[in-house]
């Protein structure tokens, strides 16, 4: 690959995660396959993904907070939005967690930095959460790309299809109405056979 290429290939992966709400995942395995295939340095791929999210982050968190505010209008609304604000500056260790780690679910990322926005955290301290998660994260999808590349496709198919297996039989056990217990079989008699006057000692003798 020449430098042309390379430098072409990372602002379009720098400006796909420097979108919020964009294609991370995606994305993120897109340059895992590509730097197992060609000759990329893994710490260039890392920082170059890792560089993309915290840009986008940080445009998150500029423009969360006028972002509820307009969302948040009413004297209800804002009072809600005063108590959550003071709940999460009230637990810095788990704003700081929610930070780092609610960016390995996909979706979340976004959300993550909206609430860290909105719980007084200063810049200082955000930006440096978002390096390190971020680090963690390109390196978490790099490393899991690179390690997958390295095995049988007959064994990743395996796999594959063993988790698809498990998700269909889960959802099919899930879907399946249960037996019927003998309390429902009463209720279904009840139903069946009104219990009033002489219908109900007609129904008791017979049996």
């Amino acid at each position: 690959m020449s430098i042309t290429e390379l430098v072409v290939s990372g602002l379009m992966v720098f400006g796909l995660l420097a979108i919020p709400m964009g294609p991370a995942e995606p994305t993120a395995l897109a340059v895992g396959v590509a730097t197992a295939g060609l000759d990329v340095p893994l710490w260039l791929s890392i920082a170059v993904i890792a560089a993309g999210m915290f840009v986008g982050d940080l445009i998150v968190y500029c423009t969360a907070t006028a972002f509820t505010d307009r969302c948040f209008r009413s004297a209800g609304a804002r009072n809600k939005l005063n108590r959550w604000r003071a709940t999460l500056h009230g637990r810095p260790l788990g704003r700081d967690a929610m930070i780092l780690v609610l960016r390995f679910i996909p979706g979340a990322r976004t959300p993550a930095a909206i609430l860290a926005a909105n719980s007084g955290i200063s810049i200082v301290r955000f930006c440096v959460l978002t390096v390190l998660g971020a680090t963690c994260w390109a390196t978490f999808w790099i490393g899991l790309v690179s390690i997958v590349g390295r095995l049988p496709w007959q064994l990743c198919l395996g796999v594959l299809l063993v988790v698809i297996g498990s998700v269909l039989l889960s959802q099919s056990i899930r879907t399946t109405p249960s037996a019927r217990s003998p309390h429902s079989s009463r209720q279904i008699d009840r139903d069946h056979y009104p219990a009033g006057g002489s219908d109900r000692a007609e129904l008791v003798t017979s049996r």
